[in-house]
């Protein structure tokens, strides 16, 4: 019986854990596990990385992603992968941008010189500051469109905003509040419940157990790096035992010396 680890969430706060990594490569040298070459090592030094689901997606749509000039392009099978990958690219194009998605369009106020108050400004009385300031509210909403597909446009082309766009996008592909939580409690349920089992390779685990964190990830919800490392190796099979007995010892050790 793999023994369960309590997993406290930790809601997107991340830990370095490269001491941790150093000796675990000390530890761990490489080895085969029916037919699979692989180190163990590279599995304890992931920091959950959002974009690395589906490497094999389609070669067209790849270089989608890789362009700073188009956004990756709308994949609703694989909405969680696609809303990070989407989220990085916005955020990398301006910073701007990104708030107006999340947070509605800026809107067309100036601090009146006589009062100091914001006021409403008409479009002819509009400095060119604050015009450049409103064309990223059309900026923003170009960003999504170029990103979706014709059937995906005809479903949100009525919003008014790209914050409205986003979030049908996200009731739609996501669900409510309430969904997000379902998914969120199964996940968790996998999370706590993941073991390996003794014929299953080191690679194809760490590919199940990378699935179910980035997945957390994605709904917002998370735990701390150390707890990922622990749950991992707790996971193996016991005929590794006496190593992660090792490494949990050498964690504890760094832990107290922290102190």
């Amino acid at each position: 019986m793999v023994e369960a680890v309590p997993a406290q969430r930790n809601s997107g706060k991340r830990e370095k854990i490269g001491i941790v990594d150093e000796k675990a490569f000390l530890l761990f040298p490489p080895l085969t596990m029916h037919g699979t070459q692989g180190d163990l090592s590279v599995f304890l030094e992931f920091q959950i990385p959002s974009t690395s689901l589906n490497r094999s997606m389609d070669s067209d749509k790849y270089l989608e992603g890789q362009s700073m000039q188009r956004p990756p392009l709308f994949e609703s099978d694989h909405f969680i992968y696609w809303k990070n990958r989407f989220e990085t690219y916005v955020k990398a194009k301006d910073l701007d941008l990104w708030h107006i998605i999340l947070n509605g369009d800026f809107p067309p106020l100036a601090k009146n010189e006589v009062t100091q108050i914001l006021e409403v400004v008409p479009f002819e009385e509009q400095s060119d500051d604050l015009k450049k300031k409103l064309a990223k509210n059309n900026e923003a909403k170009m960003v999504l469109y170029n990103a979706l597909p014709k059937k995906e446009y005809e479903r949100i082309f009525m919003c008014k905003t790209a914050k409205d766009i986003w979030q049908s996008l996200l009731i739609t592909h996501q669900g409510n509040s309430q969904v997000k939580d379902n998914k969120i409690d199964l996940l968790v349920q996998q999370y706590e419940q993941f073991t390996i089992l003794e014929e299953e390779s080191i690679d194809s685990g760490f590919a199940r157990f990378n699935t179910i964190i980035t997945s957390l990830k994605a709904l917002d919800e998370g735990f701390s790096s150390k707890n990922y490392v622990r749950k991992f190796l707790r996971a193996l099979h016991p005929k590794w035992r006496a190593k992660v007995t090792a490494i949990e010892e050498s964690l504890a050790q760094d832990e107290l010396s922290a102190i």
